[in-house]
């Protein structure tokens, strides 16, 4: 494996999208935006409610009411490493040519149809996208190629809404998917196609299945 900083070198000309600023979005904003990337475009239409406090790093007192993909670029421009650029939309078909340079996305949406859409973006665009959900005290990642189909297989049933979680859970799922985004992009061994890397809270275990 590349040192530490042979990795920052190959990823600090990168630009990534992170679809989500809550619970998975804020903690991958506030990761990825400190280890040098060019460029970071944040997405969310969503405002900050109180019931977002326990688990979204961005929330506070100060920012309710306030749009999450603004709170979250405006955190990541005062650190001044990465640039991040907010768009105050939820991700649709509309905002394909805005980002459709980019060289990864991460997924940090909490539903299907919003999943899928990236995947599709992914084949439409030859772009990876860093899947990551939450679910009560269970979390899971996957890094989907163009083509590989590895959403639509996770989500080929009925949506089920997801339970209550803690602050720590997206936490560490959003450290996974940094950590698998910046391997990816300097060129290191991530999961493979198919692969899931499950993190089970409750058993504090762990383990990579195949799909």
């Amino acid at each position: 494996m590349e040192s530490i900083e042979d990795i920052k070198l190959k990823i600090s000309d990168k630009t990534i999208a992170v679809i989500g600023a809550g619970g998975l979005g804020g903690y991958i904003i506030g990761l990825a935006s400190r280890l040098g990337l060019a460029k970071i475009f944040v997405f969310d239409g969503d405002l900050f409610s109180q019931s977002n406090i326990d688990r979204q790093l961005y929330c506070k007192k100060q920012t309710l009411g306030k749009n999450k993909a603004e709170v979250a670029a405006e955190s990541c421009n005062e650190v001044g490493v990465t640039e991040a650029i907010a768009v105050t939309g939820f991700f649709n078909e509309e905002y394909f040519e805005l980002i459709k340079d980019v060289d990864c996305v991460i997924d940090a949406t909490d539903n299907i149809a919003s999943r899928l859409l990236l995947e599709r973006f992914g084949e439409l665009y030859n772009v990876p996208i860093i899947h990551g959900a939450i679910d009560g005290m269970y979390g899971h990642v996957a890094v989907v190629r163009p083509g590989e189909k590895t959403i639509s297989k996770l989500y080929s049933g009925e949506e089920i809404k997801p339970g209550k979680t803690l602050s720590f859970v997206p936490s560490l799922i959003a450290s996974i998917q940094v950590s698998q985004m910046a391997k990816l992009l300097s060129g290191e061994k991530t999961l493979s196609k198919g692969e899931l890397f499950i993190v089970d809270f409750i058993a504090s275990t762990t383990k990579v299945i195949n799909i």
